[in-house]
């Protein structure tokens, strides 16, 4: 299995778990779930917000989170006046490994969280 977009998402913004719960933009903190709100990210039980990160060589601004129905770890990166710049999206699969994912016991509502 290919890890291209894993390898990039890593070196883009380090490994799972590693960046911050809140992020400061324009003076003020948002926690993860005030900025799922805001980026309209948020859908009913199917999203986990994981990591945030400001990108202050490029002024970026990105939360990381897992898409429960896509099986998808995502990253969407957004300027400080919250406009959508671009996303990096890897299936579970290329995380987990397929052997463990094709073997994980999923249900309709994955249970499996980050």
């Amino acid at each position: 299995m290919s890890t291209k977009n894993l390898e990039l998402m890593e070196k883009r913004v380090g490994p799972l778990g590693s960046g911050e719960t809140s992020l400061e933009i324009n003076g003020q903190t948002y926690e993860l779930w005030e900025l799922m709100k805001l980026l309209g990210l948020i859908t009913e039980g199917s999203v986990r917000p994981i990591d945030a990160f400001h990108l202050a060589d490029e002024d970026v601004y990105a939360i990381r989170y897992l898409d429960v129905l896509a099986r998808s770890i995502v990253v969407h990166e957004f300027d400080a006046d919250f406009r959508y710049k671009r996303e990096i999206r890897v299936h579970l699969a290329e995380i987990m490994g397929e052997d463990e994912y094709f073997d994980f016991p999923w249900t309709i509502n994955c249970p499996w969280t980050i």
